[in-house]
């Protein structure tokens, strides 16, 4: 699903966990394992695509398995950073993502 989501060119595709959800899926205690599995679809669409699509995870710090106004935040700077054609690395920088960018604030 992840790799198809970010399989053709122009494409990008965001996953955003929460870091304390109480449902699925959390975050916490499991950053090496996300960016691993990340790295790994990354990788395939890099083989496959030739690059061309992009696909990525966020982990922004919240308790609830719901919307958040992090996520917003978050799927905002993505947005932002897509239709400024931003270079990749843009991605490993974007507030509220806490998985590669802790240190950056998020205000919402």
């Amino acid at each position: 699903m992840y790799i198809l989501a970010g399989l053709e060119p122009g494409r990008l595709s965001v996953q955003v966990l929460h870091e304390d959800d109480p449902c699925c899926f959390r975050g916490r205690g499991r950053h090496p394992q996300i960016l691993a599995y990340n790295d790994g679809v990354q990788g395939v669409l890099e083989t496959r695509s030739g690059g061309a699509g992009w696909f990525s995870t966020g982990v922004v710090d919240w308790n609830v398995h719901e919307y958040s106004p992090r996520d917003r935040k978050l799927i905002t700077e993505v947005w932002g950073a897509f239709v400024k054609n931003a270079p990749r690395s843009a991605y490993d920088a974007l507030p509220c993502d806490i998985l590669r960018a802790p240190h950056l604030h998020c205000s919402v």
